[in-house]
């Protein structure tokens, strides 16, 4: 199953959104650079569930249900179908019952994904690509200083006006994110399969849901 497919499985919509408990990592566009998020788990003042306790604790992530001020990732979808927010990588761990682990971190939607693959004990990367990958994202409603997230990642490179990706830019994320993972360990990993996301956020400032139309 790959990492989106285990999303969308995981997905519950009946609390008015479509959160459901799993762990969440941000990467902070700044200055032309793409950040990963260093707040710890304490400074979120999240839980550490018992499920995700091995995989928070790796990569030092804060559950979804985490207080929204803390969080700053308003979501006031009421369907998976609707677009999302925020450029969204999807990761997923398998382990298997000789302890072996893979990561995987895919974007995109099938057949239209990027995708790699780490094996967590040889630190080897496997990729997998489309020519396109294009991403279905909301444009309007989602601000950073009155200005729409959508044209903030725009403005920072990663997709274009019509929300394709930019390969180039997401490689920089991508080989900045497995460097910060493959530096890291991981301890006591469950057997199976377990899903988090990556938010790639064009600022670290707060953002508001303004609903409106064009």
């Amino acid at each position: 199953m790959l990492a989106f497919e285990l999303y969308q499985k995981n997905k519950d919509s009946t609390t008015g959104d479509v959160k459901s408990l799993k762990p969440i990592k941000k990467i902070i566009y700044n200055k032309g650079t793409w950040n990963i998020d260093v707040k710890t788990i304490e400074e979120y003042g999240s839980d550490i569930s018992s499920k995700f306790s091995a995989i928070q604790n790796w990569l030092s992530m804060p559950l979804s249900t985490t207080d929204p001020d803390e969080l700053n990732l308003p979501d006031h979808r009421t369907s998976p179908a609707q677009p999302s927010p925020y450029i969204l990588i999807y990761g997923a761990l398998k382990t298997n019952k000789s302890k072996k682990s893979l990561l995987t971190l895919s974007i995109g939607k099938k057949p239209h994904t990027i995708e790699h693959v780490i094996d967590i004990s040889t630190k080897q990367i496997t990729e997998k690509q489309s020519k396109q990958v294009s991403l279905k994202l909301e444009k309007n409603n989602y601000k950073i200083d009155g200005k729409a997230i959508f044209d903030l990642y725009v403005e920072s490179g990663i997709i274009n006006k019509k929300g394709v990706l930019d390969k180039s830019e997401y490689q920089k994320i991508i080989s900045r994110l497995t460097d910060y993972i493959t530096k890291r360990n991981l301890e006591n990993a469950p057997i199976g399969l377990q899903g988090f996301t990556i938010h790639l956020l064009p600022s670290a400032d707060k953002i508001s849901f303004e609903n409106e139309e064009r």
